[in-house]
């Protein structure tokens, strides 16, 4: 019997199995790096012999691209890698394909397209739902938490809080710490912004416990200065501020967490009157900004000195702050639509070159193929092969012309696109501006109610810093969202009365607002006097219904109808009578003439406080 070959065989099973094994440890390391540059390195000194590896190992090196890509925000090549991935279509792997599925879902979550971003969750969920293993069903934990995160971003509270209670479920079953104090991280976030402060303390602290007994480092710093921002919401400043020390003095945190403790402590400081303390935590946040050219935050540190230096009464440097605040603004939004259309312009040369050598290699396989029907023929087919060689020729003239006409068109198209979106730019700038045009005119009206000693007056530029503030808000939502002809009316009332609760100084839950607003977008034209008309109601009730720091309830509610929107604003307060201060005022003046533009009337009833009725007919939505 020969052996040799058994030898060789077994020789050959051996040395690619020795092989596979380096791959797999070599990936399984990744895990510990932390670097998302170093992960690329090291995946770079992989060398793949095609005939060994398997399909599971390459699909896990793709995979680990794809998530070192993610970490550094380059969204392209980290979407390529997850698509590779798929496209192994290798079933046996289910977990390595909901990873990829999972992957895009979080890259495009950070484009903004939640719709997409909600159907490849959705297709991760489906491929490890009803597996039995461990592994899958700690990851179906994580996905249902990554779709509650989609909801939680498109204001769906209610379905972000459903999704991320049955992540929770899951994870308190399996007993894994490190998804529990993902899931209670994620349900801080939703409760503080129902206003349900103590649920979304207690949901932080369960956060920390996890975090502390499962060492999930990452989540450490974003925890606290959630908790720290929930403190200075529920006025605890003394917690919210021994919170953001812990922050500055843990060298563990990132830096995106540092400059937001130094930020937010500088505005604790001033609000404090503390404007010295504050100036000194500004400059620190300004010099560590700009030695690692983070200028977003350089801007942030400039709007802080500005503040400070107003409430130290240093307004000459108080006006240079602010102007080298405008300056890194309007820097950072020409900068970030020059990324935007470089990206734009990048994908549309990769989709070029990709279609020219597809078409090079169809040219080239027909080539192919003609040559070797010429060595194969005989003189006998001489005829036969001139008549194919004709044909082939007219269907390549017709490719080309199709070619010429697709690329023609494409042309077009990228010239139309182009043009829109350079309009689109152009009225997010515009609104941009005016936004800002309006907070320097609300920063004056600030600076000149501290000159005034007459109460009433003060009152009064108060109340038309309120108005401007409402229409500033408006703009701001214009350009900072994808629909820049109308305006997201449940976020801009949730907004406006938040903000007006902030400027009445009214603390704590003495006065609860209960919202019922439509899913609506109103045009631009509706939603100014609407908000205006708002912004009236509330500061009436907010001024005059509740004395003595007595505790009340506020309605709001904008509802469609068929032809008409029904506006209602109510409080529980002393009513009309008590608060005829009101009556004949520029406040209520402002309102009759806001309504006739708007083709509404308007009705008080007195009754367990006061409640207004306006129903619109003259409207637009966006």
């Amino acid at each position: 019997m020969n052996l040799k070959p058994l030898m060789v065989s077994s020789l050959l099973l051996l040395t690619v199995s020795a092989y596979c094994q380096d791959i797999r440890n070599t990936l399984a390391t990744l895990d510990t790096v932390r670097n998302p540059n170093a992960r690329i390195e090291l995946l770079s000194q992989i060398v793949f012999d095609d005939q060994s590896v398997t399909d599971s190992i390459f699909a896990e090196y793709l995979l680990s691209y794809g998530i070192a890509y993610g970490m550094l925000g380059q969204a392209d090549s980290a979407q390529k890698y997850f698509h590779q991935v798929i496209h192994l279509g290798n079933e046996n792997e289910h977990y390595q394909l909901a990873r990829a599925y999972n992957g895009l879902g979080n890259v495009l979550r950070r484009y903004g397209d939640n719709q997409q971003s909600l159907d490849n969750f959705q297709h991760a969920l489906n491929t490890v739902t009803g597996k039995s293993d461990s592994l899958s069903i700690i990851f179906e934990s994580s996905i249902i938490n990554n779709i509650s995160g989609i909801y939680f971003d498109m204001g769906r509270l209610d379905k972000s809080r459903e999704f991320t209670e049955r992540s929770i479920e899951i994870a308190k079953r399996l007993n894994h710490g490190g998804q529990l104090a993902y899931g209670y991280v994620s349900l801080a976030l939703i409760a503080d912004n129902e206003g349900k402060w103590e649920e979304a303390i207690e949901a932080h602290k369960m956060t920390d416990k996890y975090i502390e007994e499962h060492d999930v480092f990452y989540l450490r710093g974003y925890n606290k200065i959630n908790l720290a921002e929930i403190y200075e919401r529920q006025n605890l400043l003394d917690s919210a501020q021994k919170t953001y020390e812990e922050l500055l003095n843990d060298p563990t945190v990132n830096v995106e967490v540092s400059f937001s403790a130094l930020a937010n402590l500088s505005k604790l400081r001033n609000l404090s009157s503390d404007a010295k303390g504050a100036i000194v935590l500004a400059n620190q946040l300004l010099d560590k900004a700009k030695e690692r050219e983070m200028l977003s935050h350089v801007r942030d540190a400039y709007h802080l000195l500005y503040t400070a230096y107003q409430s130290k009464g240093d307004y000459l440097q108080a006006l240079k702050s602010h102007e080298q605040y405008m300056v890194y603004k309007d820097s950072l939004v020409n900068t970030e639509s020059i990324n935007a259309l470089n990206e734009l312009e990048k994908k549309y040369e990769t989709e070029k070159k990709e279609r020219e050598i597809e078409a090079l290699a169809f040219e080239n396989e027909q080539n192919a193929l003609l040559l070797d029907k010429q060595a194969s023929e005989k003189l006998l087919y001489i005829v036969a092969i001139i008549t194919l060689l004709l044909i082939m020729g007219l269907v390549l003239w017709q490719i080309s012309q199709k070619n010429k006409f697709n690329k023609l068109l494409t042309e077009k198209n990228s010239t139309i696109s182009k043009a829109l979106l350079e309009r689109e730019v152009l009225l997010k700038e515009i609104h941009h501006r005016v936004k800002n045009n309006l907070q320097i005119i609300s920063s004056l009206l600030n600076l000149q109610a501290r000159f005034i000693k007459d109460k009433s007056a003060v009152d009064a530029v108060q109340e038309g810093r309120n108005r401007v503030k409402s229409m500033a808000l408006i703009h701001q939502k214009l350009y900072q969202q994808d629909n820049i002809q109308g305006i997201n009316m449940p976020e801009y009332i949730e907004n406006l009365s938040r903000a007006l609760l902030t400027s009445y100084r009214i603390k704590g839950d003495r006065i609860t607002v209960d919202r019922k607003v439509d899913a609506i977008n109103l045009d631009i034209d509706t939603a100014i006097p609407l908000g205006l008309i708002i912004n009236e109601l509330l500061t009436n009730s907010l001024k005059y219904a509740f004395p003595e720091n007595e505790k009340g309830e506020l309605k709001i509610s904008l509802l469609q109808h068929s032809e008409s929107l029904t506006l209602e604003v109510a409080d529980n307060g002393i009513g009309m009578d008590n608060a005829s201060k009101s009556e004949g005022s520029f406040g209520m003046t402002l309102i009759d003439s806001l309504a006739e533009k708007l083709s509404a009337t308007v009705e008080s009833v007195q009754e367990n406080g006061t409640r207004y009725l306006i129903r619109i007919t003259n409207y637009k939505l966006a």
